[in-house]
C-alpha cells in the first residue's frame, strides 16, 4: 500500500514538474524553473534540492556554467526551446571508449536529471553571443570542423573515439540529442531550422577550453537532415560511413531494439522514404516485414547521401568500414578531415578497443556472420549491393 501511494505521489510530482523538464514545451514563459517540491516527505525524498534555486539561471547559461543538452521544436513547428544544465564536458583525460557519447557526460548529472531549465533557443543564444564579445579569453567558440554521418553498425563510434584522442585540443560531440528535432523535422520552416541548427552548433562549440577542432557525429537515423546541414554549413566537410549492406541489415535484425526502431518506419514512413519508395517503384504497403522496412530505410539514407555528393562543391565523401581497420587508410581519412600532428599511439589504442560499450574492452575481430534468406532477399529487392 505504501509503495502504491509513493508511485501515485511521484506521478503527480512529475506532472507538476513538466514545465521545467527537458521534455515539455507547454509553458509560454521564456524561462522555466523548478517548482517547489510536494510537501509529502515520500515525494521529497525522491528528488534532490536544487542548489541553484532562486539564482539567475539564464546568467549561468551565459557564463557557460550551464550547457545545452537538448533542443525541442513545438508541435506546431514554430517554437524552439533549448534545455540547459550543469555538467562537465572535458574529454582530455577521458578514455572515449568508456564514455563514447555526449550523453555519457551529462547522463550522470543530478542537475541535468532533475533541475534542467529551458529557454527560447535563439533568444538566449543571442544573449550569449553578446556576452562572449565582452568576455574574450574566458569563453571560446569553435565551429564544426566536419560532420560524421553513418549507417548503423558501420564503425562511427570507433572513428569518433580515434578522433577524440588524436589531439588534446580536438573534441568530438557524439550523437547529441540537441540535433534530433532539428534534423528530423520535415514540416518545419526552413529558416527556423537553419537558425536552430546554427544556434545549436554555437552552443555545442562553446567552451572554457580553447579548441582547434570540433567534430560532430550525427545519429544514423538523422541522415535525413544532411541537406539542412549542407545548406547551413556549406564549406564544412562531411563523411558518410558505410558497410556491407548484408552485415548492417543482419546486425539490425539480430538486435531487438534496432529492429524495432528501423522496422517501425514501415508503419510510419518519412516523406524522404516515401520519395525513395516511389523512385524504386514501391510504396509503404510493400514493406510487409521488418527486413524490407529496414532495407528501405538504408536505401533512403543512401539516396540522400548520393544526392548531396552530386551537388556542386559537395565537400563530402563515402568511407567504407574496412578503412577504419587499416592504419594507412585511417591516415588518409584524417588527412581529408585535416587532423594534423595526431597522436598515433593513442589512436592505435582506441582502434584495438570495443568502441561503443562504455567498458573499454579489447576488440575482437568478428567471425563470419550468417545472413538469413529474408535479409538477402530484402537487400536484393532494393538493390543495395549496387
Amino acid at each position: 500500500m505504501m509503495f502504491l501511494l509513493l508511485v501515485i505521489l511521484s506521478y503527480f510530482h512529475h506532472d507538476a514538474k513538466a514545465t521545467s523538464s527537458p521534455v515539455s514545451l507547454r509553458s509560454s514563459r521564456t524561462e522555466t524553473t523548478d517548482p517547489v517540491l510536494d510537501e509529502s516527505p515520500l515525494v521529497a525524498q525522491q528528488f534532490s534540492k536544487d542548489p541553484y534555486q532562486g539564482f539567475d539561471k539564464r546568467a549561468f547559461v551565459k557564463s557557460g556554467k550551464f550547457k545545452l543538452i537538448d533542443v525541442q521544436i513545438s508541435k506546431n513547428n514554430d517554437v524552439v526551446m533549448g534545455n540547459f544544465c550543469e555538467f562537465e564536458f572535458d574529454q582530455r583525460d577521458v578514455d572515449p571508449s568508456m564514455a563514447p557519447r555526449y550523453s555519457d557526460y551529462y547522463g550522470e548529472s543530478i542537475n541535468c536529471q532533475e533541475h534542467a531549465v529551458a529557454f527560447p533557443l535563439h533568444e538566449v543564444a543571442q544573449e550569449c553571443r553578446k556576452f562572449d564579445k565582452v568576455n574574450t579569453g574566458t569563453i571560446y567558440n569553435t565551429n564544426p570542423s566536419a560532420f560524421i554521418l553513418h549507417q548503423p553498425k558501420s564503425g562511427s563510434t570507433l572513428l569518433s573515439n580515434m578522433l577524440t584522442v588524436a589531439r588534446p585540443d580536438t573534441f568530438v560531440v557524439s550523437e547529441p540529442a540537441a540535433l534530433r528535432d532539428i534534423l528530423k523535422c520535415e514540416n518545419c520552416d526552413r529558416e527556423l531550422q537553419i537558425q536552430a541548427l546554427e544556434d545549436t552548433m554555437y552552443f555545442l562549440g562553446r567552451s572554457h577550453i580553447p579548441l582547434r577542432d570540433m567534430y560532430i557525429k550525427i545519429s544514423s537515423q538523422y541522415t535525413i537532415g544532411l541537406s539542412l546541414i549542407r545548406e547551413t554549413f556549406p564549406e564544412t566537410k562531411w563523411i558518410y560511413l558505410t558497410r556491407s549492406p548484408e552485415i548492417v541489415l543482419q546486425k539490425l535484425m539480430n538486435s531487438k531494439n534496432d529492429r524495432r526502431i528501423c522496422g517501425g518506419k514501415r508503419f510510419k514512413p518519412t516523406k524522404a522514404m516515401k520519395r525513395y519508395l516511389s523512385f524504386v517503384g514501391k510504396n509503404a504497403k510493400s514493406l510487409i516485414v521488418d527486413e524490407k522496412g529496414c532495407a528501405a530505410d538504408l536505401g533512403t539514407t543512401m539516396s540522400i547521401v548520393k544526392k548531396e555528393l552530386r551537388q556542386k562543391n559537395p565537400r563530402g565523401k563515402i568511407v567504407d568500414y574496412n578503412e577504419l581497420l587499416d592504419l594507412a587508410s585511417i591516415k588518409k581519412l584524417f588527412s581529408f578531415l585535416q587532423v594534423s600532428s595526431s597522436d598515433w599511439k593513442k589512436i592505435e589504442e582506441q582502434r584495438r578497443k570495443t568502441a561503443n560499450t562504455g567498458k573499454g574492452n579489447q576488440w575482437r575481430a568478428e567471425s563470419s556472420m550468417y545472413i538469413t534468406f529474408q535479409v538477402s532477399s530484402a537487400i536484393s529487392e532494393f538493390g543495395l549491393n549496387v
